[in-house]
């Protein structure tokens, strides 16, 4: 059994993030979830959806990202 790991994204209108699909994943699959993508939470196109979590400024402050980086 091989190990998975979340492919983090965000969403560039809310700053919302989810895991959009985990690797290893065909990469056919993957470009195809992405390409048709929108995010859950405010419906934003796959033009506005981003890898990675969401950056923490003054209008994200994911509670839980800081609690476990530190960042600020």
């Amino acid at each position: 059994m091989t190990d998975k790991t979340p492919f983090i994204v965000h969403c560039g209108e809310c700053k919302h993030e989810w895991t959009a699909f985990y690797a290893p994943c065909n990469f056919v699959k993957a470009a195809e979830i992405m390409l048709h993508g929108r995010c859950p939470m405010c419906l934003a196109g796959p033009y506005k959806i981003f890898c990675c979590p969401a950056p923490v400024d003054a209008n994200n402050t994911s509670s839980e990202r800081v609690k476990k980086t530190g960042e600020s």
